[in-house]
C-alpha cells in the first residue's frame, strides 16, 4: 500500500507539472496573438495613418501626431437648443478640417433637447504646432461669450 501511494504522489506531481507547463505555453501563445493583432502596432509597422480621438475630458491637454494622422474631436452638444460647437482657432496650413462636423444621437436617447455628440475630423498636414480652439455657443449670439470653450495644443512631427 505504501508503494502505491508513492506512485500516486509521483503521478500527481507529474500531472501538476504538466498542467503548469501547458498553462505557460497557452498563456505565451495568447500573449503573442494579442501582440500581433494590435491594430495600432500593425498600422505603425505598415506606415498607415493613425487616428487619435479626444473628448471634453481632454480639454487643455497637449497631443502629438505624425504627418498624415487624423484627429477626431468628439464633444457633447444640444443643437435643438441652438447651441453647438464652432471652430474658432486652427492653423489650416498645419491641420486641415476634413468635411463638415458629424452629429450623432446616442441610442435610446432620442428625445427633443437630449444630448447629442458632434465630431470634427482634422488631418495633420505638416510638421509644426497648432492650437485648436472650439466654442460652444449659439451662432446668432455673436457678441455673447461662449457657454464652453475647448482648447488643445497639437504638435505634429
Amino acid at each position: 500500500v505504501v508503494v502505491a501511494q508513492g506512485k500516486g504522489g509521483t503521478n500527481m506531481a507529474f500531472l501538476k507539472k504538466s498542467m503548469c507547463f501547458f498553462c505557460v505555453i497557452a498563456l505565451t501563445i495568447l500573449m503573442a496573438k494579442c501582440a500581433l493583432s494590435n491594430p495600432q502596432r500593425e498600422q505603425a509597422m505598415q506606415g498607415r495613418v493613425n487616428t487619435l480621438m479626444v473628448t471634453e475630458k481632454d480639454n487643455g491637454n497637449r497631443f502629438e501626431l505624425n504627418k498624415g494622422d487624423d484627429l477626431l474631436i468628439k464633444l457633447e452638444c444640444n443643437p435643438s437648443t441652438g447651441y453647438t460647437w464652432y471652430i474658432m482657432k486652427n492653423d489650416g496650413a498645419v491641420m486641415e478640417a476634413q468635411g463638415e462636423p458629424v452629429y450623432e444621437t446616442p441610442e435610446r436617447k432620442l428625445i427633443v433637447g437630449g444630448v447629442e455628440y458632434v465630431t470634427f475630423r482634422f488631418k495633420a498636414l505638416t510638421s509644426g504646432t497648432n492650437v485648436l480652439e472650439l466654442h460652444y455657443k449659439r451662432g446668432w449670439e455673436k457678441e455673447k461669450a461662449p457657454l464652453k470653450t475647448f482648447v488643445i495644443n497639437v504638435t505634429i512631427k
